[in-house]
């Protein structure tokens, strides 16, 4: 079924609702590793905050690279890039990072820079919701609104496949406790 304009323009509303509702950057102590980080974030230098966290990010820190994918994401500190931001969020969500992957899903529900994907949207929006993230179930339903029977179909096949392979690579499961920027 196609989504009438209107229809979509709706839905963008709310995906961006929902997109900008998670903040980023929460109060919450950091781990002793991205303290600097933090401090730099808080204190609006978004340049040292982007020193400080991309080798952390290399280095393989969830939080880290969520953090950097929203620096890329935002413009913080560095040229907004969608492509670079895709990077750190998928490499935070595919270590369990939930806000990562409600961070990808909102991408791909609204259009800004790209074509509207409603399918990468559900999947990332499942994925959240699997990951623990509050408002991933919910988002998900209001993404296939805006789809047919075979995307939702399609989109559940991807979602269960995703999970699979970040379990491939991290048998063990993300840590629902742990602490960072991100939460």
């Amino acid at each position: 079924m196609d989504v009438s304009s209107r229809g979509s323009v709706r839905l963008l509303s709310l995906l961006w609702f929902a997109g900008t509702c998670a903040a980023p950057f929460a109060s919450a102590e950091p781990p002793a590793d991205l303290a600097a980080a933090y401090a730099a974030i808080e204190s609006k230098d978004y340049e040292l905050a982007r020193r400080e966290l991309e080798p952390l990010a290399e280095a393989g820190n969830q939080n880290a690279q969520y953090n950097l994918g929203v620096l890329y994401q935002r413009g913080l500190g560095i040229p907004k890039s969608r492509k670079d931001a895709t990077l750190w969020y998928r490499k935070a969500a595919a270590q369990g990072n939930q806000h990562a992957s409600f961070a990808l899903a909102v991408m791909y529900g609204s259009a800004k820079g790209r074509r509207f994907d409603p399918v990468e949207a559900y999947v990332w929006f499942w994925i959240a919701a699997q990951q623990g993230h509050p408002d991933g179930r919910t988002n998900m339903y209001r993404v296939s609104r805006a789809m047919s029977l075979d995307q939702i179909s399609e989109a559940r096949k991807l979602s269960e496949q995703r999970l699979a392979e970040f379990a491939e690579r991290d048998p063990t499961p993300p840590d629902a406790g742990s602490t960072g920027l991100a939460e």
